[in-house]
C-alpha cells in the first residue's frame, strides 16, 4: 500500500491522504511507478507521494476510477459539479502520466455533452489558464472549442 497526500493545509482545507494498492496505482500511473520503483526518490522510500498541487476532490475521481474503473455516475442535479471534476480530471491524467485515466474521463465529457447538450463554457477554464498543463495543441482544448462555437 501506498499513501497518498493531496492537497495542501492552508487555509480551512487540510491535506486528504487515502491509502492506494501499490500495484494498481503504478499499473495505470507512470509518475506513480516512477516515484514508487525508484529507490533514489524519497516517496519510494517513505512509501508516500505527496501531491499538495492538486485538488483532493479531482483526485478522488482517480482513486475510484483506480478501484471501478469508471468516474462519475451522471446526476442532473449536479450537472456542473460534475462538469468541474471532469475537466479537472481530464488536466490532472498528464501529470499522473496516466492514458488509462484520461481515456476513461474523455469518455465520460462525451457521454455528459451528450446527455447535457452543452456544458456552461466557463467550466472549461481550467483548461486554459497560462499555468495549465494542457497544450495549446490538445484534442481536450479544440473538441471544447468546437462545441462552444457550435451551440
Amino acid at each position: 500500500m501506498v499513501t497518498v497526500e493531496v492537497g495542501t493545509r492552508q487555509g480551512n482545507k487540510a491535506a486528504r491522504r487515502s491509502s492506494v494498492h501499490s500495484a494498481l496505482v503504478m499499473s495505470h500511473s507512470d509518475f506513480f511507478k516512477a516515484a514508487m520503483s525508484t529507490e533514489t526518490w524519497q516517496e519510494s522510500k517513505e512509501q508516500i507521494v505527496r501531491l499538495h498541487d492538486e485538488d483532493p476532490e479531482v483526485f478522488e475521481v482517480f482513486y475510484w476510477f483506480l478501484y471501478t474503473g469508471r468516474v462519475h455516475n451522471m446526476r442532473p442535479d449536479e450537472q456542473n459539479e460534475e462538469w468541474r471534476s471532469l475537466v479537472g480530471s481530464w488536466a490532472l491524467s498528464p501529470f499522473l502520466q496516466s492514458v488509462s485515466f484520461e481515456d476513461v474521463v474523455v469518455d465520460a465529457m462525451g457521454e455528459r455533452m451528450r446527455v447535457d447538450d452543452l456544458a456552461d463554457p466557463l467550466i472549461f477554464k481550467p483548461l486554459y489558464p497560462r499555468t495549465s498543463r494542457t497544450s495549446r495543441t490538445s484534442s481536450v482544448r479544440k473538441l471544447v472549442l468546437e462545441l462552444v462555437v457550435h451551440e
